[in-house]
């Protein structure tokens, strides 16, 4: 068998069951030279071969990648701070914003606390002047009947 893979889809033939069997090897060839091999047959030792490159590669991503969610933390802490300042502003103005309302409020309080004892000493006032008045018209009328008596 020639080891070439029939063009023809629709037979498979022994000659596409050779060229399937030799790209198996092939590929079983290329993955075996990845294999690691160990120095003085030691597995904690060095290693040699492609899977020392391959391990170097993947230490590197492995760099990268730390790199890259240290840069991310890096932007989560700015961006917190940031949201901590906004926060702070807020409150602040809100706390400002409030104590305006209260002082606002007192003194609106006051003013009314004020009418209300101008309005008491008013009242006060009017009341004796019309006790007084009416004191004095009965004194006067009683004084007019005793007058017209005699």
């Amino acid at each position: 068998m020639s080891g070439t893979k029939n063009t023809n889809d629709d037979i498979y033939t022994y000659a596409d069951a050779d060229a399937d069997a030799a790209d198996l090897a092939r590929g079983a060839r290329r993955i075996t030279q990845y294999a690691p091999v160990m120095k003085n047959g030691d597995p904690n030792g060095e290693w040699t071969g492609s899977w020392r490159e391959w391990a170097r590669h993947v230490l590197m991503e492995l760099k990268r990648l730390n790199e890259y969610c240290d840069d991310i933390d890096d932007r989560l802490v700015s961006v917190d701070s940031r949201f901590q300042h906004d926060l702070s502003e807020v409150k602040n103005g809100l706390h400002t914003r409030i104590s305006d309302m209260k002082d606002a409020v007192t003194s609106e309080q006051q003013k009314i606390n004020i009418a209300l004892a101008t309005l008491n000493v008013k009242a006060g006032v009017w009341g004796a002047i019309g006790a007084g008045v009416i004191t004095i018209g009965s004194l006067l009328t009683f004084l007019i009947a005793e007058y017209i008596k005699r």
